[in-house]
């Protein structure tokens, strides 16, 4: 067992070193996945987690006979319903990499209730919403995510869990509720790379719930984490410009009444 443990940390330390890198990387990972499942023993949860390791590879080598044989091999392993729902993401995996949206959005549903039922872990759950927002399966993923959040609070996924929930909330003009799930998340703690899209998204809704002066402040913190997605820094600049103008609007408009209540002021006098 200490064995296949051994050789499953080293083969995830290389798997993650590759990012999207050649593919003869992956063929050499998947061989260091299957030597831990040979030394791993029957019965395990290990098993579980190499035999997906292996499907992982598969996919990423455009293998999809072998992706098919390691997730049915997953499925027959499979001691819970997490490791059932780990199948169903990875034959959405295979979908997505065929570009089949209708399997993807087809292959991720028998998931969705196991996700629900609280019978898979956070981390798989999280993963499972995002593929589900992926596949336009859009009321599916924020249950899932709604879900995440009211399962445990302080979990940190949560906190993108929030952002994305906050995300939807904007698509559908319900303002408050994205405000109040981006305080939450802000007050939890962003990660760097996501305070550019929590900040985004609670500057839109200061906007529209008619706080400029708000939007502006969270679009300037926006701007200064947003690194190079340029995609990214142009929506920001185009919040934070119209923030500025309303903003502005407003604060001429105060300082106009009080210019004018004090010059009915001295009039009186």
């Amino acid at each position: 067992m200490a064995r296949a443990e051994g050789f499953h940390r080293e083969c995830v330390v290389r798997t993650r070193a590759l990012g999207s890198g050649p593919s003869s990387g992956f063929g050499k990972a998947k061989d260091c996945f299957q030597q831990a499942l040979d030394a791993s023993p029957d019965g395990s949860e290990l098993r579980c987690e190499l035999v997906s390791s292996i499907a992982k590879t598969h996919i990423q080598l455009a293998e999809w006979d072998a992706s098919e044989e390691s997730i049915a091999q997953l499925e027959s392993l499979a001691m819970n319903d997490h490791w059932r729902a780990k199948a169903a993401l990875l034959r959405g995996d295979i979908a997505k990499a065929r570009q089949d949206a209708a399997a993807f959005a087809k292959a991720l549903q028998p998931a969705v209730a196991w996700a629900l039922s609280g019978r898979t872990d956070l981390q798989l759950a999280y993963e499972l919403a995002l593929a589900l927002l992926e596949a336009r399966e859009e009321e599916d993923g924020e249950a899932v995510l709604i879900h995440i959040v009211q399962r445990d609070p302080k979990h940190p996924v949560t906190i993108e869990a929030r952002v994305h929930i906050a995300r939807r909330a904007i698509e559908r003009g319900a303002w408050q509720q994205a405000k109040e799930r981006l305080d939450e998340a802000r007050a939890m703690g962003c990660a760097p790379a996501w305070i550019p899209h929590a900040r985004l998204a609670r500057g839109q809704a200061h906007l529209k719930l008619g706080l400029p002066a708000s939007a502006v402040d969270d679009l300037t913190v926006a701007l200064e984490y947003v690194g190079e997605d340029f995609g990214l820094e142009t929506a920001i600049r185009c919040e934070l410009g119209e923030a500025r103008t309303r903003r502005d609007h407003v604060e001429f408009g105060q300082a106009t009444r009080i210019a004018q209540e004090r010059c009915g002021s001295l009039c009186d006098q």
